[in-house]
């Protein structure tokens, strides 16, 4: 029975990933990045630059944005990393909680990830001491007004005028997303023909990248230890009932004597082990459930978080390939109880 319950939890193990997945592409890609792309300027400039994206033609509306890299301390912990300066009433960059809800931005004061927030182990009213990287290198203490569950990036949040009275300059911008709905190719060109760009990055190229690298290896290696997990349940289950045949071949083979067919005789037999498998189920369901949470728990890497999202139709599937695989083994054994030995059980009863 536990051996059943254990296959259970491998086949969580490998089947939950695309729950994961799914809800980290529609947090990312639906709640955070609504911008159709992002041009990455070689200087900062003034918020001009943004009118100039505005008047392309396609372009419905257009965003500026400010970083500068900056250095974290919390008691002896320290990171590298940005800050990033947003707009009054930002549209096209959202900020959201862990339910998903979105977050709105003071005026003054920060937000940090959630993966920087792990990274210091801080939580939401702890002071944080902020050192620029730039400029007049200004250090200041912070308190952090709240956790934003950003699950691709470690950065600090405030508002792009707050971040230019720190840095003691006027309010620049150095990256500007923008939302269209011309030809990305034609726009794409007349960007790259602009002075001062960088770079020009579409979301949904950046999106399939993804898919095509990261999710794709975590999927392979899901499927892989799915199949793994599958082999187990068909190997606990086939031994199942070969040592239940083994234990009970001399009562087996009397049913056969008594005038029970074959079938009937397998249909008692398997009955045992349909009864464990149903027993312990549940059980394997719920440490499915907490193995696949500690597993999430143990992915976390410096600029990338997985969330922690089962679909109901996991514990369907897992349950449903443990059936196929008992059904497999089944027809295996049966071969066995076809081949009782009744004339050796009538010379023992003699």
């Amino acid at each position: 029975g536990l051996g059943l319950a254990f296959s259970v939890v491998i086949l969580i193990s490998g089947l939950f990933w695309e729950g994961s997945m799914d809800f980290l592409m529609l947090a990312q890609y639906s709640f955070t990045q609504k911008e159709t792309g992002a041009i990455q300027l070689a200087q900062a400039l003034s918020p001009q630059a943004i009118m100039e994206v505005q008047r392309l033609p396609g372009v419905i509306e257009a965003e500026g944005y400010r970083n500068a890299a900056i250095k974290v301390r919390y008691e002896n912990r320290e990171e590298t990393t940005s800050i990033k300066g947003l707009p009054s009433k930002a549209r096209l960059m959202g900020m959201v909680d862990k339910d998903l809800k979105e977050l709105k931005l003071p005026e003054d004061g920060i937000f940090i990830s959630r993966i920087l927030s792990r990274q210091l182990d801080v939580g939401i009213g702890d002071i944080i001491e902020i050192e620029f990287l730039e400029g007049k290198k200004p250090t200041l203490q912070v308190e952090i007004l709240n956790i934003v569950d950003s699950l691709m990036s470690n950065e600090v949040l405030t508002s792009r005028r707050s971040l230019a009275r720190i840095l003691q300059t006027d309010d620049f911008v150095d990256r500007i997303l923008f939302r269209s709905y011309s030809d990305s190719r034609i726009l794409y060109t007349r960007l790259k023909e602009m002075p001062n760009v960088l770079s020009v990055t579409y979301r949904d190229s950046v999106s399939k990248f993804f898919n095509d690298n990261s999710a794709k290896f975590i999927l392979v290696f899901a499927f892989i230890l799915a199949l793994f997990a599958g082999a187990i349940g068909f190997g606990v289950a086939f031994n199942s009932m070969r040592v239940a045949l083994a234990e009970r071949d001399w009562e087996l083979a009397t049913l056969r004597i008594l005038g029970f067919s074959s079938p009937e005789v397998f249909r008692i037999l398997v009955g045992e082990i349909a009864l464990l498998m149903f027993l312990f189920l549940p059980v394997g369901w719920l440490l499915g459930f907490f193995n696949a949470q500690w597993i999430v728990s143990q992915m976390k890497m410096e600029n990338f978080e997985l969330p922690f999202l089962i679909h109901p139709d996991t514990f369907f599937w897992a349950t449903f390939i443990l059936f196929i695989s008992t059904a497999i083994s089944g027809t295996l054994i049966y071969r066995l109880v076809t081949k009782l030995d009744m004339v050796a059980t009538l010379k023992s009863r003699g």
